[in-house]
């Protein structure tokens, strides 16, 4: 059945839990200046928040829910003011809500990918702000596990279909990276590219 729930603020990012009982929703309150961003927890069987509370962060983002359900990992894109410019990713403990690590993952870092089967989630970003070059993060649990440095800048990564390799678009290049973060093969592109939201294929468009 259908339901109104009244949060408290706007809510650019929400998390839908894969057996649907759930429901993250991440909330900006303007009338709290110095820490505006909340964390929500809707229990969708009794339709009512179970869980409010702050989350210290710049500008979070993208969320996604950990294959075995006991980490929300909250992408955190940092802003333009001094040692607060590059991104973290906060990892928050499902049940909780409690922050259990905060990693560095980079400048103007892109939205997370996930690989169910081992748990792994993936972040580009760039070497720094100002650099040509970038990398993709591979993080498992509350660690990092690998890290593999690019030749371009990563605009997108998206997980291909069959689960065994990472879609990394950049600026310059489409780049198709194994899940450990070992190995990468490149294909320069010009112009604009993308990848289907199923990593099933990838568009270039182009022009003569």
């Amino acid at each position: 059945r259908l339901a109104r729930i009244r949060l408290r603020g706007s809510a650019p990012e929400a998390l839908l839990t894969p057996d649907g009982t759930g429901i993250y929703v991440l909330l900006r309150d303007e009338a709290v200046k110095d820490a505006p961003w909340r964390l929500a927890v809707i229990d969708t069987r009794e339709n009512t928040v179970v869980k409010d509370q702050p989350l210290r962060a710049q500008v979070p983002g993208h969320m996604v829910l950990s294959s075995d359900n006991r980490w929300v990992y909250v992408l955190d894109f940092g802003n333009n003011k001094g040692d607060a410019a590059d991104g973290v990713l906060h990892v928050l403990d499902a049940s909780s809500g409690d922050r259990l690590a905060t990693l560095p993952v980079g400048a103007q870092p892109t939205r997370m990918a996930i690989n169910h089967e081992t748990g792994s989630v993936y972040v580009g970003a760039r070497a720094s702000r100002e650099a040509k070059t970038g990398f993709v993060l591979g993080i498992r649990g509350r660690e990092t596990f690998g890290r593999l440095d690019l030749a371009d800048r990563p605009s997108s990564v998206r997980r291909s279909a069959d689960g065994k390799s990472l879609f990394v678009v950049g600026e310059r290049s489409v780049s198709l990276v194994d899940m450990e973060l070992k190995q990468e093969r490149s294909f320069s592109i010009k112009l604009r590219q993308a990848v289907s939201m199923d990593g099933r294929r990838a568009a270039v468009a182009s022009w003569r």
